[in-house]
């Protein structure tokens, strides 16, 4: 589970706290009536009314042409035969399953205000969602049918956004919610795409995409994208706003909240803990983020079990890090991650990290992102990262922080090049079933 609210938001005032150096500038979804013909009634068949029989009666036997019926025969042949050839060569898209390797589908991000999909592999780009509105912040549903965004006028600067919802294509369009969502609200979809869970200041509202009125499940409650656990979305990961600084599980509906992880209070680091939490894509494990113990200068990835046992760090490097906006690939064997080293007494960023879900030395990838790190994405096949500066994200935009190409970055090589199209968002990867 990740953020689209970035925690590089935050990342001035973790760097500020521990005096080791100035920080980088950082930014702030036939049988409807059957016809009833009345029978032929009685009187109307001759042999009911006289006497006729019917046994020797003569048939007539119609000649027909054999020649244009053969022809006939051969081009229905014909067409089915390409029928059949189409399907096969152009298999219908599938709703992917909603967690695991699935097949890759366009890649949904947002520029200038509008939606767009590009395919990472032909270079090709097309606007899905235009208008006179501000659209921003797209996020495929994880079974890849439809995408949600953020929407505010042409003309506004302010924080305030309508949720709207719209199938891949970017028809069907729809405004979920007009409770003037702030960027920094996350939202997260649930397994099977057909509601989201929404916060809204400090309480999580349930918001169906057939615009049902939303109604709030949890009060003092923080979730993030990808709350739901994997694979029956049975329960949602949640930090507690209340008192100590801790993650708990409730069900969709608010019901059976508990809590299942608490970070001591002298360990408590207010701009590190919990800035990125992420279920496993199996739900067996939860990675998160914190600050280890005795360590103030630092924020580290911890990965611990889905009942909140056996919590530890996940990378071995021994530098002075800050370790920030994790992914889980697709299959769950890695985790990417953004990532600042002060080692030599000044923050710098670094490549993309990757390393194994059960930990060891960090892998770098891809070319040094700017200074504010990268906005990335795993390929639903597990097989690249999409990346963009995260400058791109700035709202409200500005001229300084134009959009950008996004890299694709293969996992296996490192070898990169940048995308035909550019964007000004996050980009979201649709998956698409086998």
């Amino acid at each position: 589970m990740t953020s689209l609210p970035r925690f590089e938001r935050n990342l001035p005032g973790i760097l500020e706290d521990l005096y080791l150096g100035p920080s980088p500038d950082y930014r702030d979804d036939l049988l409807a009536t059957a016809r009833r013909t009345r029978q032929r009634p009685a009187w109307s068949f001759p042999e009911r009314w006289i006497p006729v029989d019917i046994a020797n009666r003569l048939a007539f036997a119609p000649r027909y042409p054999a020649r244009l019926f053969a022809v006939a025969l051969l081009v229905l042949a014909l067409v089915a035969a390409g029928l059949l050839w189409y399907a096969g060569t152009h298999p219908p898209i599938k709703p992917a399953l909603p967690f695991g390797p699935a097949r890759n589908g366009a890649v949904v991000y947002a520029l200038g205000g509008d939606i767009y999909v590009g395919d990472s592999a032909t270079g090709n780009s097309r606007r899905i969602v235009s208008g006179t509105e501000f659209d921003r912040y797209p996020r495929v549903s994880p079974d890849g049918t439809h995408v949600a965004f953020l929407r505010t006028s042409a003309a506004s600067t302010e924080d305030k956004f309508d949720l709207v919802v719209a199938a891949i294509d970017g028809s069907s369009t729809r405004i979920l919610d007009t409770a003037k969502l702030s960027e920094s609200d996350p939202i997260s979809w649930a397994p099977d795409g057909s509601y989201l869970l929404v916060d809204v200041g400090s309480d999580t509202y349930r918001v169906e995409i057939d615009g049902s009125a939303p109604h709030r499940v949890a009060f003092e409650t923080r979730i993030q994208d990808g709350a739901f656990q994997a694979p029956s979305g049975a329960q949602v990961l949640y930090e507690s706003l209340m008192g100590a600084r801790a993650l708990g599980v409730m069900h969709p509906d608010g019901s059976g909240a508990h809590l299942i992880y608490t970070i001591p209070f002298a360990e408590q680091a207010d701009n590190c803990d919990f800035g990125t939490v992420a279920w496993s894509p199996d739900g067996s494990r939860i990675a998160f983020m914190r600050r280890p113990a005795g360590t103030p200068d630092q924020c580290r990835i911890f990965v611990m079990n889905a009942d909140g046992t056996g919590a530890h760090q996940l990378t071995t490097d021994t530098d002075v890090l800050v370790e920030t906006d994790l992914r889980w690939s697709p299959d769950g064997t890695q985790i990417a991650f953004d990532r600042w080293n002060n080692t030599i007494g000044n923050w710098l960023v670094q490549p993309i990290g990757v390393v194994s879900a059960n930990g060891g030395a960090t892998r770098s990838l891809g070319p040094t992102p700017v200074s504010d790190g990268a906005a990335f994405e795993w390929s639903p096949d597990g097989t690249s990262i999409i990346s963009a500066p995260a400058t791109v994200l700035q709202w409200p935009p500005s001229t300084s922080m134009p959009e950008a190409p996004p890299v694709i970055i293969d996992v296996a090589t490192g070898a990169s090049h940048e995308a035909a199209w550019t964007l000004s968002s996050w980009p979201s990867w649709q998956r698409v079933g086998e």
